[in-house]
């Protein structure tokens, strides 16, 4: 397995520089993880993706990750520590790795990490998709 590690690694850093993520960037996550599900232990390679992730971005850099619940429409019902994303298994990874930094919007949450992102969390102000929304908040910070 540890050279399948180092294989993921190294394209994982390759991607991230394709990409050009650099320190401190202020980045959205959406992902499809379909290419890392051929490694054996997801938690593993998903803590492996999320290491990388964040050397490649520093400790000043700010990701949120969608952690969107469309079951709410049908359910009506949404807790942000329990309910899971459906848009996903990376996406669940965050959310059981981050559990408390999930916003509260109960279809268009996010998990977010990063201190500038703190403040975001708890917040219950904002409408879905408006001028106070967390999409208008990631365009003003270029996210």
């Amino acid at each position: 397995m540890k050279k399948k590690n180092n294989y993921l690694e190294k394209k994982l850093s390759i991607l991230f520089d394709k990409l050009n993520i650099k320190k401190n960037e202020n980045l959205v996550l959406h992902s499809n993880s379909a290419g890392l599900l051929q490694f054996k232990n997801n938690k593993k390679i998903f803590n492996i993706f999320y290491n990388l992730l964040k050397k490649k971005n520093g400790k000043k850099g700010s990701i949120a990750i969608p952690t969107y619940n469309y079951d709410f429409t049908k359910t009506k019902y949404f807790d942000y520590l329990k309910s899971k994303s459906n848009v996903g298994m990376l996406s669940n990874f965050f959310l059981k790795k981050f559990p408390n930094r999930r916003t509260l919007n109960p279809i268009f949450s996010h998990t977010l990490i990063g201190k500038k992102l703190y403040p975001l969390i708890r917040k219950n102000d904002y409408d879905i998709l408006g001028e106070n929304s967390i999409f208008s908040f990631f365009e003003k910070k270029k996210f």
